[in-house]
């Protein structure tokens, strides 16, 4: 996608021509807006690298290859300095597909690309273990193992099934499995790449414009849960849950719901108001006799109910609920 002078496998030599790299950094300059660099670790094309059938590449060495780690990251290396010295300032910078599947392991790539541009952040899929945050990708719905990432994390995925790219046909998630995995990476203290491919006139698919006014949409109503609030899922035993909160609110996430009602175990605190951010609604709530989990203790806990659940099946759902004192786990 650049004019490189290590391969002649290059989008110059197409009869595109342009070096579209050059055409995005300038772009970004003019609207100040931070470049990074996607660059996938195996390079099929190239004659050094060890074409082994992994999934990226082809099954063994093809004709004229001459397969060799060692200098496979050199040509790597060389193309990171192209990058990091010809387009100004580059703020990040996003590998894919790690090295180790191929067994190439080197900290000298990303030690480069940090040279190069000081202050660049770097995933964690290059060619060591030491990127600067993690990339799970087009995970579902997994909210109970994990309250919040230990990490810094960004959640990747594609409004696509089928394709990173464009493709005729493709097969798009539902919008109500989108915003349910935003929810949960955001509730957890996480970012979320959402990608889109663009056909090959450069627009957008009407419908991934379509799915794509529809978060919009969805995100309007529920962003008070993540603007300048914390992770707060500590609070609650409630595996099905996640939390966030701000002063004397508290968000309740529910990315996996399938019932009417939620109950936030151990909490045993009425809050003032309970409202559905999603809608403006106004909950039932009490502190009550459940039967899970107060059959195992013996102990009343909060119990929103009154969740039109079915209404809002195609989008994630978060309660808001406000406290004259925000209560704290026992």
């Amino acid at each position: 996608m650049w004019d490189t002078k290590q391969t002649d496998f290059k989008i110059t030599n197409t009869p595109y021509g342009k070096d579209v790299i050059a055409m995005l950094a300038e772009s970004c300059r003019k609207k100040d807006f931070p470049l990074c660099i996607y660059y996938s670790v195996p390079d099929m094309y190239c004659k050094y690298f060890p074409n082994s059938g992994k999934g990226y590449d082809y099954k063994t060495p093809q004709p004229g290859d001459e397969p060799d780690a060692g200098k496979y990251v050199e040509f790597v290396k060389a193309q990171v300095r192209e990058l990091c010295t010809n387009y100004g300032r580059i703020n990040g910078f996003w590998w894919d597909i790690n090295s180790d599947r191929y067994g190439i392991y080197d900290e000298s790539v990303n030690e480069l690309v940090r040279s190069l541009q000081p202050g660049i952040i770097i995933n964690d899929r290059g060619f060591d273990n030491k990127g600067d945050f993690e990339t799970p990708e087009r995970t579902g719905i997994s909210h109970a193992p994990v309250k919040f990432y230990r990490k810094p994390t960004e959640h990747c995925n594609s409004i696509g099934e089928q394709s990173w790219g464009y493709r005729k046909n493709e097969d798009y998630f539902s919008v109500g499995q989108l915003t349910k995995t935003i929810d949960e990476s955001f509730a957890k203290d996480g970012n979320y790449l959402l990608n889109v491919g663009p056909k090959p006139d450069g627009t957008f698919p009407d419908e991934a414009v379509s799915i794509l006014g529809k978060i919009g949409k969805w995100y309007g109503k529920v962003k008070e849960s993540f603007i300048g609030t914390q992770p707060a899922s500590e609070l609650t035993d409630n595996g099905d849950v996640l939390l966030t909160k701000k002063g004397n609110t508290l968000y309740v996430h529910l990315p996996g719901i399938n019932s009417s009602g939620v109950t936030l175990d151990p909490i045993d605190v009425r809050p003032r108001k309970a409202v559905v951010l999603n809608t403006g609604d106004e909950l039932k709530f009490d502190v009550e006799l459940v039967p899970w989990p107060s059959l195992k203790t013996g102990k009343k806990y909060l119990h929103l109910w009154n969740i039109p659940v079915d209404r809002l099946a195609n989008e994630a759902v978060v309660l808001k609920l406000e406290f004259d004192s925000l209560p704290l786990k026992k």
